[in-house]
Protein backbone atom coordinates (compact mmCIF):
# COMPACT_ATOMS: atom_id res chain seq x y z
CA UNK A 1 0.00 0.00 0.00
CA UNK A 2 1.34 3.44 -0.74
CA UNK A 3 1.50 5.58 2.29
CA UNK A 4 1.14 8.87 1.03
CA UNK A 5 -1.96 8.00 -1.15
CA UNK A 6 -3.32 6.20 2.10
CA UNK A 7 -3.45 9.35 3.73
CA UNK A 8 -3.78 12.17 1.64
CA UNK A 9 -6.55 13.39 -0.44
CA UNK A 10 -8.63 12.73 -1.83
CA UNK A 11 -8.39 9.78 0.95
CA UNK A 12 -10.52 10.00 3.74
CA UNK A 13 -9.08 6.71 5.81
CA UNK A 14 -8.86 8.59 9.18
CA UNK A 15 -10.61 11.33 10.88
CA UNK A 16 -9.08 14.88 10.88
CA UNK A 17 -8.93 15.04 14.73
CA UNK A 18 -8.07 11.81 15.83
CA UNK A 19 -5.13 10.57 17.36
CA UNK A 20 -2.81 8.37 14.73
CA UNK A 21 -0.35 5.86 16.17
CA UNK A 22 2.20 3.81 15.04
CA UNK A 23 2.40 0.56 16.99
CA UNK A 24 6.18 -1.71 17.71
CA UNK A 25 6.35 -4.26 19.98
CA UNK A 26 2.00 -3.74 20.98
CA UNK A 27 3.58 -0.14 22.07
CA UNK A 28 2.79 3.25 20.92
CA UNK A 29 5.52 4.62 19.43
CA UNK A 30 4.89 7.63 16.97
CA UNK A 31 2.18 9.45 17.91
CA UNK A 32 0.04 12.74 16.06
CA UNK A 33 -3.27 14.16 15.11
CA UNK A 34 -1.01 14.73 11.68
CA UNK A 35 -0.95 11.58 9.87
CA UNK A 36 1.89 13.09 7.71
CA UNK A 37 4.07 12.82 11.03
CA UNK A 38 3.51 9.30 10.88
CA UNK A 39 6.06 6.89 8.93
CA UNK A 40 4.49 3.40 9.56
CA UNK A 41 7.06 1.23 7.89
CA UNK A 42 6.83 -2.31 9.70
CA UNK A 43 4.83 -0.79 12.02
CA UNK A 44 0.44 -1.22 12.73
CA UNK A 45 -1.45 2.10 12.57
CA UNK A 46 -3.93 2.52 15.06
CA UNK A 47 -6.38 5.59 15.33
CA UNK A 48 -7.84 6.71 18.52
CA UNK A 49 -11.63 8.75 17.34
CA UNK A 50 -12.37 9.20 21.29
CA UNK A 51 -9.80 11.12 22.38
CA UNK A 52 -10.72 14.75 23.76
CA UNK A 53 -7.18 15.70 25.30
CA UNK A 54 -5.88 18.97 24.50
CA UNK A 55 -2.17 18.20 25.84
CA UNK A 56 0.40 16.26 23.95
CA UNK A 57 -0.96 13.65 22.50
CA UNK A 58 2.52 12.11 22.18
CA UNK A 59 3.06 12.83 26.14
CA UNK A 60 -0.50 11.38 26.62
CA UNK A 61 -0.31 8.17 24.69
CA UNK A 62 3.33 7.47 24.18
CA UNK A 63 4.58 4.04 25.41
CA UNK A 64 1.36 3.01 26.01
CA UNK A 65 0.94 -1.16 25.57
CA UNK A 66 -1.86 -1.83 22.55
CA UNK A 67 -4.06 -4.96 22.76
CA UNK A 68 -4.69 -5.92 19.56
CA UNK A 69 -7.20 -8.58 20.56
CA UNK A 70 -9.01 -6.30 23.31
CA UNK A 71 -8.49 -3.55 20.94
CA UNK A 72 -7.86 -1.36 24.77
CA UNK A 73 -4.60 0.82 25.34
CA UNK A 74 -2.76 0.39 28.87
CA UNK A 75 0.27 2.41 30.59
CA UNK A 76 3.54 0.81 30.20
CA UNK A 77 4.81 -1.50 32.86
CA UNK A 78 7.03 0.53 35.29
CA UNK A 79 10.58 0.54 34.74
CA UNK A 80 12.80 -1.81 36.55
CA UNK A 81 15.87 0.72 38.07
CA UNK A 82 18.81 -0.15 36.56
CA UNK A 83 20.85 -3.29 38.65
CA UNK A 84 23.68 -1.62 40.54
CA UNK A 85 27.21 -2.28 39.29
CA UNK A 86 30.09 -2.23 41.60
CA UNK A 87 32.43 -0.14 39.42
CA UNK A 88 35.91 0.30 40.99
CA UNK A 89 37.63 4.07 41.13
CA UNK A 90 40.66 4.10 38.72
CA UNK A 91 43.78 5.96 39.97
CA UNK A 92 44.12 8.57 37.21
CA UNK A 93 47.01 10.38 38.56
CA UNK A 94 49.38 10.44 42.32
CA UNK A 95 51.69 12.45 43.94
CA UNK A 96 53.30 10.74 46.72
CA UNK A 97 55.01 12.63 49.54
CA UNK A 98 55.13 16.51 48.76
CA UNK A 99 57.17 18.21 51.10
CA UNK A 100 56.37 21.77 51.88
CA UNK A 101 59.20 23.97 53.88
CA UNK A 102 59.85 27.71 54.12
CA UNK A 103 56.74 28.52 51.73
CA UNK A 104 58.00 26.72 48.92
CA UNK A 105 57.56 23.09 47.72
CA UNK A 106 61.49 21.66 47.39
CA UNK A 107 60.61 18.19 46.60
CA UNK A 108 57.87 15.49 45.39
CA UNK A 109 59.12 11.73 46.29
CA UNK A 110 57.29 10.44 44.07
CA UNK A 111 54.78 11.54 40.41
CA UNK A 112 52.22 9.65 38.50
CA UNK A 113 50.25 11.75 35.92
CA UNK A 114 51.91 15.44 38.24
CA UNK A 115 53.56 17.39 36.22
CA UNK A 116 54.16 20.26 38.95
CA UNK A 117 53.17 21.54 42.28
CA UNK A 118 53.30 25.29 42.72
CA UNK A 119 53.06 26.09 46.08
CA UNK A 120 50.48 29.17 46.21
CA UNK A 121 49.95 30.36 49.91
CA UNK A 122 50.09 29.10 53.18
CA UNK A 123 47.58 26.26 53.17
CA UNK A 124 46.93 26.20 49.30
CA UNK A 125 48.89 24.39 46.87
CA UNK A 126 48.23 23.92 42.69
CA UNK A 127 48.96 21.13 41.13
CA UNK A 128 48.93 19.76 37.08
CA UNK A 129 48.18 16.89 35.13
CA UNK A 130 50.93 15.82 32.85
CA UNK A 131 47.54 14.54 30.91
CA UNK A 132 44.72 16.18 31.50
CA UNK A 133 41.37 14.69 32.79
CA UNK A 134 38.33 14.54 30.22
CA UNK A 135 36.43 17.17 32.88
CA UNK A 136 36.60 18.42 36.35
CA UNK A 137 34.66 14.53 37.77
CA UNK A 138 37.67 13.45 39.93
CA UNK A 139 37.61 12.45 43.39
CA UNK A 140 41.16 12.82 45.66
CA UNK A 141 42.15 11.32 48.77
CA UNK A 142 44.46 13.11 50.44
CA UNK A 143 46.82 12.13 53.48
CA UNK A 144 49.48 13.50 55.73
CA UNK A 145 49.47 16.23 58.20
CA UNK A 146 47.15 18.23 58.03
CA UNK A 147 44.20 17.72 60.08
CA UNK A 148 42.00 18.76 57.07
CA UNK A 149 42.41 18.86 53.63
CA UNK A 150 40.34 19.23 50.78
CA UNK A 151 40.19 20.07 46.63
CA UNK A 152 39.09 23.90 46.80
CA UNK A 153 39.56 24.08 43.21
CA UNK A 154 39.62 21.51 40.45
CA UNK A 155 39.20 21.50 36.13
CA UNK A 156 40.98 19.29 33.61
CA UNK A 157 44.37 20.58 33.64
CA UNK A 158 45.08 21.25 37.39
CA UNK A 159 43.49 20.85 41.08
CA UNK A 160 44.01 23.13 44.43
CA UNK A 161 44.74 21.58 47.66
CA UNK A 162 43.77 23.62 50.76
CA UNK A 163 44.72 22.32 54.46
CA UNK A 164 43.62 23.59 57.38
CA UNK A 165 44.19 23.40 61.68
CA UNK A 166 41.01 21.71 61.58
CA UNK A 167 37.28 21.61 59.76
CA UNK A 168 36.79 25.63 59.36
CA UNK A 169 40.06 26.04 61.05
CA UNK A 170 43.07 28.34 59.85
CA UNK A 171 45.62 27.64 56.96
CA UNK A 172 48.38 25.76 57.59
CA UNK A 173 51.44 24.22 55.63
CA UNK A 174 52.12 20.84 56.69
CA UNK A 175 55.50 19.23 56.78
CA UNK A 176 54.33 16.66 53.89
CA UNK A 177 50.97 15.83 52.41
CA UNK A 178 50.13 13.17 49.35
CA UNK A 179 47.53 13.09 47.19
CA UNK A 180 45.65 10.21 45.06
CA UNK A 181 43.41 11.31 42.28
CA UNK A 182 40.24 8.75 41.26
CA UNK A 183 37.76 8.35 38.50
CA UNK A 184 34.82 6.12 38.60
CA UNK A 185 33.85 5.17 35.09
CA UNK A 186 30.60 5.16 33.86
Amino acid sequence: MDWYAYTHPPATNFAPTSVKATVYDNRLVAVARDVSLLFPQGATVIEITDDTATEDVLAVYGGQIYDPVANTLSPPPPQEPAPFTNRRPTIVAAAFNIHVADFDIPSIDGLFNIAAAVYLDVGSYMVFFVQPQPDAAYYAVITGDAPAARLSDQAPEYFTIETKDGPGGNPIDPAVLSVQIMRIDQ
